[in-house]
């Protein structure tokens, strides 16, 4: 349901010696026709799971299609026959803050690193909302991530480069299991037990503890200019 959005930006930027270094700051304001988004509700011949209703469809959630009952109260049917998927929200504004600092060699070749720290907001829902007081955890729905980029971008000729590097987009905090490190509990609190589970800060450049969930890709690319 996103209409537009618009993204105003302040970019500070130095050379020198071959060095360079840039700070940049935006953001990124949404227009939704609605707060929460719309799902995929087509009848399907479904029987519901055990904990679920009669007849189900299938809707299209952020871990993957799942069943859901036909009178679940987490969903509102609009006019138009779309459905609206009321354990969810669409995303409001997003904040940026982007370092990047890089250096040049023999003219051709730049070793550089990127940090952005992302920090997002859902649109804001007060907890006695009607219809929507027993989904809110909390009124805004803030999510906090960063992305870290390591490059190394060759350029032999005027119009063509080769860039290779490692890319990682994660959350700002992950909760790590016997990971024997020190961390913070989900109260903010220091959790030196290291049997238990604690919330940590992710490595922005590499994923080392849960390499699993692909946060952390490579690339190589290749590009000409016409």
């Amino acid at each position: 349901t996103l209409i537009t959005a618009v993204r105003p930006f302040a970019l500070i930027d130095w050379k020198k010696w071959g060095f360079n270094a840039s700070y940049s700051f935006s953001v990124r304001k949404n227009f939704h026709q609605y707060a929460h988004p719309t799902v995929d509700a087509r009848e399907g011949t479904y029987d519901c799971p055990s904990e679920g209703r009669g007849r189900c469809v299938v809707t299209s959630a952020e871990a993957g299609p799942r069943l859901r009952s036909t009178d679940d109260q987490s969903y509102l049917k609009l006019p138009d026959g779309r459905v609206l998927d009321l354990n969810r929200r669409n995303t409001d504004f997003i904040i940026y803050h982007s370092l990047v600092a890089g250096y040049t060699l023999f003219e051709q070749l730049t070793l550089s690193a990127s940090f952005i720290f992302i920090d997002s907001f859902k649109y804001y829902l007060p907890k006695d909302a009607a219809l929507s007081s027993m989904y809110v955890k909390n009124e805004w729905g803030r999510t906090q991530s960063t992305w870290g980029i390591l490059d190394a971008t060759w350029s032999p000729f005027e119009r063509v480069s080769f860039s290779t590097g490692v890319s990682s987009l994660q959350p700002l905090w992950s909760q790590h299991r016997g990971a024997g490190f020190a961390g913070w509990d989900t109260n903010g609190r220091v959790f030196g037990d290291t049997s238990g589970g604690k919330l940590m800060p992710n490595f922005p450049f590499f994923d080392f503890m849960t390499p699993g969930n692909n946060y952390t890709s490579y690339y190589f690319d290749i590009t000409v200019s016409i």
